[in-house]
């Protein structure tokens, strides 16, 4: 999403942000992160307060009142001797609103969703089984574990942390999106079948078993409920789905495959419809749960040899299909890139990242990283705002140096060939680096420098992970600037905020919070977006710049909508108005077709 306002932004080359503020979260041995699939650690809210999730390594030459020192806001306090579920909400000036431990592998209560109307979904595992936990109408009124001793549900709570409805789900490892409607779309996996999950003419009908070194392995599921918790539709999948997004009534979904998965899983006129790779990228009609097409997207197959840990997250607006990875197969160095790419081979490990069309057929792609070996430490490594392309890794040692001038960071921090360094960077839509800068300072644990990142609707970029870093990572006035009595080797998690930089319409964006136009510029198809819209049905012109009335919707309260003109305005500037009902002006904006 880019707003009007941002547009002087594309041109640049230097480095657009000031970090605002940087905190540390959680004692030593705190990991924020998806240890699983994509999107449970990291949520934003509609007051643009920060939730994340993670988990605490216990320490035992520690109390449990050092690791309770961390529990603020009425959260609970740790199960001593055990890696427990730890979480945090941070306000959007960097300080800690609540710190809460949240339970332990078979016995936890963990946020996985915030919805626009502030509505929260949270996951809970409990070790026994529990009866009579579903309300009337929701999606699973059994538990459907009963082969095991656990019990797992997910509860919707509204604003005023009541209860909407609980039903019991598959599984504990689960992600869930919105659209705009207030339907969930829910992920996890299944190593059983659950008649009824799957409704005819969904992508897999049937629960598939297949098996890798003589063990069944998970199926997928994705399941789609209505803001009551009723299920619309459900399918398995074979191939595991880890990150889906929801774009403009449809469903975009990258998976892992194995070439023992039975089915046939990709169509003619996509960009690798037959030469086998361990990635498919997917969409699906978020209506039906129907495939519309499905790719491969990889170098082919190698049994014997690991060639990277190809695709991990996807993103999705009106510009197109992102996705970004990291592969290291030599013997196709070429693969990931294109006529004209930044980086247009690889060497030794590196990222890619890479821009799909609607079709399924690749527009752009290129390598990105250093000349030594380039990793992507996180998951949510991807994030999209209009035409800005953030994404994030690490190299080991400072073999070369990835930075731009005038980047926040231009030297890497740790120069030792067993460390690594963490970066983040900007491409255009086009597929052209903007600029590129290193995150962090000296120092290591045992698992590397993690660095995720997201986009924030006003332009602002969070930055969140674990690092093993003293230094360069928190700022004066948050909650923690300092790590508190580090163990050794063991890291911490934390968050930074970075605002754009004075004259780069930092006051406008936050002024235009109640209307924003996005994307600007675009192919013709846009999106109006704001609490105003909720408020009163309203009236959208749009003219062109000589004042002709080219086009005229009429729009319902919803907060956002979609508009899809394009082929239907040609390449130029136009004047977008927003009227209510009774003709008062709301808003004009500017806007650019390119």
């Amino acid at each position: 999403m880019a707003f009007s306002t941002l547009s002087i932004f594309y041109n640049a080359q230097s480095f657009p942000y000031e970090r605002t503020w940087g905190t540390y979260v959680g004692g030593s041995g705190t990991y924020l992160s998806d240890f699983s699939l994509n999107g449970n650690a990291f949520f934003i809210d509609p007051q643009q307060n920060i939730l994340v999730n993670g988990q605490i390594s216990y320490q035992n030459s520690y109390t449990s009142s050092y690791y309770n020192q961390f529990v603020t806001g009425g959260g609970n306090t740790i199960i001593a001797g055990q890696q427990n579920f730890y979480s945090a909400k941070i306000s959007p000036t960097g300080q800690m609103i609540k710190g809460s431990y949240d339970g332990i592998g078979n016995s936890f209560e963990q946020i996985v969703g915030v919805d626009s109307s502030e509505n929260m979904y949270v996951l809970k595992n409990y070790p026994i089984q529990v009866p009579n936990l579903a309300t009337s109408g929701a999606w699973l009124s059994q538990n459907v574990n009963t082969a095991t001793s656990h019990t797992f549900t997910l509860t919707k709570y509204n604003s005023s942390h009541n209860v909407v409805w609980t039903t019991y789900v598959p599984s504990n490892t689960m992600s869930i999106r919105f659209d705009d409607n207030q339907n969930i779309y829910v992920l996890g996996r299944i190593r059983y079948d659950l008649p009824g999950l799957a409704t005819p003419g969904a992508f897999q009908e049937n629960f598939i078993p297949y098996y890798s070194g003589g063990m069944i392995q998970d199926n997928s599921y994705l399941v789609k409920l209505n803001s009551s918790g009723q299920k619309v539709w459900g399918t398995f999948s074979t191939p595991g789905i880890f990150d889906f997004k929801w774009f403009n009534n449809d469903l975009y979904l990258v998976a892992a495959y194995a070439q023992h998965m039975i089915g046939n899983f990709t169509n003619p006129g996509t960009f690798q419809p037959t030469t086998t790779s361990d990635n498919l990228i997917f969409k699906f009609d978020a209506n039906t749960g129907q495939k519309i097409w499905g790719t491969f997207y990889g170098t082919p197959i190698n049994p014997t040899l690991f060639t990277g840990h190809g695709i991990s997250a996807i993103e999705v607006n009106s510009t197109g299909i992102y996705v970004s990875g990291q592969n290291e197969d030599d013997a196709h160095p070429n693969y990931f890139a294109t006529t004209g790419a930044y980086k247009n081979q690889l060497t030794n490990g590196d990222l890619f990242l890479s821009k799909f069309d609607f079709t399924g057929n690749r527009v752009w792609s290129t390598y990105f990283g250093s000349t030594g070996y380039d990793v992507m430490f996180g998951t949510s490594n991807l994030t999209v705002l209009g035409n800005r392309i953030i994404i994030t890794g690490s190299h080991y040692g400072a073999t070369s140096n990835i930075s731009t001038p005038g980047a926040f960071l231009t030297a890497a921090p740790n120069t030792s060939s067993g460390l690594t360094n963490m970066y983040f960077a900007e491409f255009d839509s086009d597929g052209n680096r903007i600029w590129a800068s290193y995150y962090g300072g000296s120092g290591s644990n045992q698992l590397g420098e993690y660095l995720n990142a997201k986009f924030m609707n006003n332009g602002s970029l969070l930055l969140w992970g674990f690092t093993g870093s003293p230094t360069g990572i928190g700022t004066e006035g948050v909650t923690y600037q300092y790590m508190t009595d580090p163990y050794p080797n063991t890291p911490f998690g934390f968050v930074a905020k970075f605002s754009l930089k004075d004259g780069l319409s930092t006051s406008d964006l936050i002024k235009q919070t109640e209307l924003q136009l996005y994307d600007n510029p675009n192919n013709g198809n846009f999106y109006l977006s704001g609490k105003a819209l909720e408020k009163q049905n309203t009236i959208v012109k749009i003219f062109d710049m000589s004042g002709k009335l080219l086009n005229t919707q009429n729009l319902n309260r919803n907060k956002t909508h979609y508009l899809p003109m394009h082929g239907k305005l040609s390449i130029g500037n136009y004047l977008i108005e927003v009227n209510t009902e009774r003709g008062e002006k709301l808003k004009v904006f500017k806007m650019t077709v390119k």
